[in-house]
């Protein structure tokens, strides 16, 4: 069996019989030419396999968040308010524009495949869903937008 600098001198010579520093020279570079191709195969590789992970982290991140924001709006409320549609938008109203707001949100990131206009609401039966899930004593009626929620409460 042949040594490595066997093997290396009969292709050395072989190919560069006059000229020995080029042969080397061809040699190293095609060496490192091949070790670039693979460090780049395998750090694309491994970058893909990152990106999912990645973006799979980030989703479930802002979903947490959200629940947080849902939870600091929903201990907002108060029990004892009650809503007036008629009066100037109060704290009440505000946190129930912000609630909507934050469902919406919600929506489209489980939904990613969905866009809605700007002043459009998930539909009414998920969104009602999600406010009796987060027991509000409220929910949209039909006609509702973003820019101007119909609120109904809902009788016990």
């Amino acid at each position: 069996m042949d040594s490595f600098t066997d093997v290396f001198a009969r292709i050395h010579g072989k190919f560069f019989p006059d000229n020995p520093t080029l042969g080397h020279f061809v040699i190293v570079s095609v060496g490192v030419v091949l070790v670039g191709l693979l460090l780049y195969f395998f750090s694309s590789w491994g970058a893909d396999k990152y990106a999912g992970q990645k973006a799979e982290t980030n989703v479930e991140k802002r979903l947490d968040a959200i629940e947080r924001e849902l939870g600091d709006l929903n201990a907002g409320s108060r029990l004892d308010v009650k809503f007036d549609a008629t009066v100037t938008p109060g704290p009440e109203s505000r946190r129930r524009t912000a609630i909507i707001a934050v469902l919406r949100n919600k929506y489209l990131l489980l939904n990613q495949d969905t866009s809605l206009p700007n002043n459009a609401l998930p539909p009414l039966v998920w969104m009602n869903d999600q406010l009796g899930i987060l027991k509000e004593s409220w929910k949209l009626g039909a006609g509702s937008r973003i820019d101007n929620p119909l609120f109904e409460d809902v009788q016990p």
